[in-house]
């Protein structure tokens, strides 16, 4: 019977020490790793979510800032378009003016065309380009690409033109200050000539006193006149009459005096000047004509390619 006691108390010793064995590797080596691992699942799952509200919270901002950049954009592009509308109308005003301003020189209004440099000269091109091709990331590549370049293209042929309109303005109103100071000083030399001619033909009794003094005449009534008509009055009233009467009677072998002779070339030599003046007219009026309708061709070129993203942010 003690034995058997016996037995069971060392069984159940060795049991005891068999758990807390078992026991003491669970509480220091599996529960806290099962700990660790759940708090190290626990990190990472943070870290995760973390980082994905990152990626959030950046591709948001970048769509932002993508979206930002093209509605800045799309606005620079509608206000060059109403910066070259009106300036193109202020050139079909000024071929208007020149038409009915004979030679003297009209200046060409000025309308602001700010955002047109800024899309022509300043604006980062490449930068633009690559928010365009992922905003439109979907679509044909190669079509997306030539509309860009189109925006571009239009915009920058307009300033172009633009700058080379007001350099050949500015040249023609330098030649027209340099020609109309050598016909007055001409003109007044001619004016001279014409009353000192008089006088000797009349001393003479030569028929060709009578029809320049009618002329003479004329002179009177152009002294009146304001000043931006007064100009083609002496042309079309006092020298070519002039010219012609002399031509005429050159034609018929009438010899002149130095006076009279002096008087028929300073006549044609001031007429020239005056025809140089018309020529330039014209010529300025012709380019403006011209380039009035190719900028309305490239205006409508621009409206077209940037419709789609003017709509997309500004509509």
């Amino acid at each position: 019977m003690n034995e058997y006691i016996l037995n069971e108390s060392t069984q159940l010793a060795s049991e005891n020490i068999e758990n807390s064995f078992i026991y003491n590797i669970i509480k220091d080596f599996v529960f806290p790793f099962i700990l660790a691992l759940i708090g190290a699942l626990a990190a990472w799952f943070v870290l995760i979510k973390q980082l994905v509200n990152d990626k959030k919270k950046e591709k948001k901002t970048n769509k932002e800032d993508l979206e930002n950049r093209l509605a800045y954009f799309s606005i620079l592009i509608d206000n060059a378009i109403e910066n070259s509308k009106g300036q193109n109308e202020n050139i079909k005003t000024l071929i208007s003016d020149i038409e009915h301003s004979g030679v003297n020189f009209v200046p060409l209004m000025k309308y602001p065309t700010y955002d047109l440099k800024i899309m022509a000269e300043k604006i980062d091109k490449e930068n633009y380009l690559l928010s365009y091709l992922k905003f439109y990331s979907q679509k044909d590549k190669i079509k997306t690409l030539n509309e860009f370049k189109k925006i571009l293209d239009s915009c920058g042929i307009i300033n172009d033109v633009f700058t080379q309109i007001n350099k050949d303005l500015e040249s023609k109103q330098i030649f027209e200050s340099n020609q109309k100071e050598n016909y007055f000083k001409k003109l007044n030399h001619w004016a001279d000539l014409f009353g000192t001619s008089l006088v000797h033909l009349k001393e003479n009794n030569n028929p060709l006193f009578y029809k320049l003094f009618e002329i003479n005449t004329k002179s009177e009534q152009i002294k009146n006149l304001n000043s931006n008509k007064i100009f083609e009055a002496q042309f079309q009233n006092l020298l070519i009459p002039t010219l012609e009467i002399l031509d005429k009677a050159h034609s018929e072998h009438i010899e002149f005096d130095e006076n009279t002779g002096n008087l028929w070339t300073t006549t044609s030599s001031v007429i020239n000047i005056y025809k140089n003046l018309e020529r330039a007219s014209h010529g300025i009026k012709n380019m403006l004509i011209q380039q009035n309708k190719f900028i309305t061709i490239q205006i409508n070129s621009l409206e077209k390619a940037s419709e789609k993203l003017r709509k997309e942010f500004l509509h």
